[in-house]
């Protein structure tokens, strides 16, 4: 999408939050926009991961309705639903936002997160919005964002492909892990460039991991610790987003 087509849908879910508010307030419902911006939303595979399964699974007044009704009962009932509805639509509207402001950025960027939607997953599709959001005005968030992506991505994988790990494992071991399953472990090659580069591609993920560990805001900094930059942390996300990108795009490859 475009940076007008992002703008559009801005408005578009913007609107939809105040059907929803309408909706958890008893107030009169707007059937057809509902529904317009629904399905466009859905078919959408940029967007789909990132609609609430209320939304989802909410055809009609009365689901929707029977859905928030359910959040709270009594008195201050509409403010909780109405605080509900913003917070259920906030990661949509963080990335729409996200490229919006950074619609003038790097095509990387663009690429990277068309390769992450074909997971169709939520959470990585957030993560990689914050990592960009934050960048500017959180290294230590962006960094840390930047290393749940990685983490994320490589769980979403191994999931689908039926391989297990434990959930303690750290992104350099998940990353192995995903690297033996879709043939990109370096000892699975014989040629010496391919070697060299898929080294550098483990060699990459255990420095993001390690400058998330110094850097980012997951742990409590001790005395003397440094503080991120807005440079480090755009190293971080963009090495992080190329890793993600290139491990989706050979899982899709694979399923075909």
């Amino acid at each position: 999408m475009d940076d007008s087509e992002y703008r559009w849908w801005l408005r578009a879910v913007e609107e939809l939050r105040d059907i929803l508010m309408d909706v958890a307030q008893n107030s009169p419902f707007r059937y057809k926009d509902y529904g317009d911006i629904r399905l466009r939303l859905l078919k959408d595979k940029e967007t789909a991961p990132l609609v609430p399964q209320f939304i989802k699974s909410g055809r009609s007044h009365d689901e929707l309705k029977a859905h928030l009704s359910g959040i709270a009962a009594g008195d201050g009932s509409y403010a909780v639903r109405r605080r509900y509805v913003a917070e259920q639509l906030a990661p949509l509207l963080d990335y729409i936002e996200a490229k919006i402001i950074g619609s003038d950025a790097a095509p990387h960027q663009e690429g990277v997160a068309d390769s992450l939607s074909s997971l169709d997953s939520a959470e990585v599709t957030e993560l990689w919005a914050k990592a960009i959001q934050r960048c500017e005005s959180d290294p230590e968030g962006a960094i840390t964002a930047a290393r749940s992506l990685i983490e994320s991505t490589c769980k979403h994988i191994l999931d689908v492909s039926w391989v297990s790990y434990e959930d303690s494992d750290d992104a350099p071991t998940l990353y192995k892990k995903v690297s033996k399953e879709l043939n990109l472990a370096p000892d699975q090659h014989a040629e010496a460039m391919f070697k060299r580069t898929l080294s550098g591609a483990v060699n990459v993920v255990n420095g993001l991991s390690g400058i998330a560990n110094q850097y980012g805001d997951r742990h409590g900094g001790g005395v003397g610790r440094g503080k991120a930059s807005p440079r480090h942390a755009r190293l971080v996300v963009n090495a992080a987003g190329t890793i993600t990108a290139f491990l989706v795009d050979t899982w899709v490859e694979r399923k075909k």
